[in-house]
């Protein structure tokens, strides 16, 4: 026997999403997505490119970092960030705040500053004997090669 499709006992989609959101999102989804979209406004510049909201369990917010050093700085402000949500989203919102290192974010930040190659070392000028020898040299590539050689061996007896 077929049940028709009033019979039976179906909860919508839309219903069902709703409320497992709202379970968990909480009681205050909007603030919720306020803090999310708010981020920059709520840590500033630098913070916003080193942290991101990664979840809100109840009234804790879990704060991915890119770095152990970003994660240090961060946990000396905790309350002074729980202030700043309560002022910017709303009070109550946000009580505690946990830190955890979030490896995307830091691949993000390392992308973000590549360090600059350093720049290329300056070799002294050759001894003029050492120039003539090098001149009489046929091949080039050998000629260059060991002008590099001879200007890196210069330039670490200089360090020492």
């Amino acid at each position: 026997m077929i049940k028709r499709r009033d019979e039976l006992n179906v909860t919508p989609l839309t219903a069902a999403l709703t409320s497992v959101l709202r379970d968990l999102a909480g009681t205050q989804p909007k603030a919720h997505a306020e803090l999310w979209a708010r981020w920059g406004a709520v840590v500033g510049p630098e913070m916003y490119r080193r942290s991101f909201p990664v979840g809100l369990r109840g009234t804790t917010l879990i704060i991915g970092v890119s770095s152990s050093s970003w994660l240090q700085e961060l946990s000396f402000l905790k309350t002074a960030m729980i202030d700043r949500i309560a002022e910017e989203i709303g009070p109550g919102v946000v009580s505690e705040i946990t830190l955890v290192l979030d490896p995307a974010l830091a691949a993000e930040d390392a992308a973000r500053s590549p360090q600059a190659p350093p720049p290329p070392r300056q070799a002294p000028p050759l001894a003029p004997e050492l120039r003539a020898d090098l001149d009489q040299i046929a091949d080039p590539e050998l000629r260059a090669a060991l002008e590099r050689a001879i200007g890196a061996s210069q330039t670490d007896d200089k360090r020492r």
